[in-house]
């Protein structure tokens, strides 16, 4: 699985969405981008709510460059939380159809840095 995802990222398929407190790794997701569909493989936590972080982030972007799909593939009150709507096999597979071949903003997926500063009450 891993050299596949590999290979899959090489070609320009797989993308990652990391969040990072300083220079340690807390969270985040990966997935496979087709056309304007990203279907979500897996998220992480190592701090609280870091790949909600990831996920809120990348779902603002994606919209706003153009994404019309993201598959989160099972409904869980986590994803639920953050907006995401369950919907029919038959009316995924049309949206699917309809999106996958449709070209995305390139722009999307280029490694971009996205910095805010949280006060973490440590100057209280």
């Amino acid at each position: 699985m891993r050299a596949a995802y590999i290979t899959l990222a090489k070609m320009g398929y797989c993308h990652s969405v990391e969040v990072w407190r300083d220079d340690e790794l807390i969270g985040g997701l990966y997935g496979l981008s087709i056309g304007q569909v990203f279907c979500g493989e897996s998220m992480f936590s190592l701090a609280p709510n870091a790949s909600k972080i990831a996920l809120w982030y990348f779902c603002h972007h994606f919209t706003q460059l153009g994404g019309k799909l993201i598959d989160c593939q099972v409904m869980n009150p986590h994803l639920e939380s953050l907006g995401a709507i369950e919907m029919s096999r038959d009316e995924f597979l049309s949206r699917l159809q309809q999106h996958q071949q449709s070209a995305m903003d390139l722009s999307c997926f280029s490694p971009q840095t996205l910095s805010l500063a949280i006060d973490r009450g440590e100057n209280q």
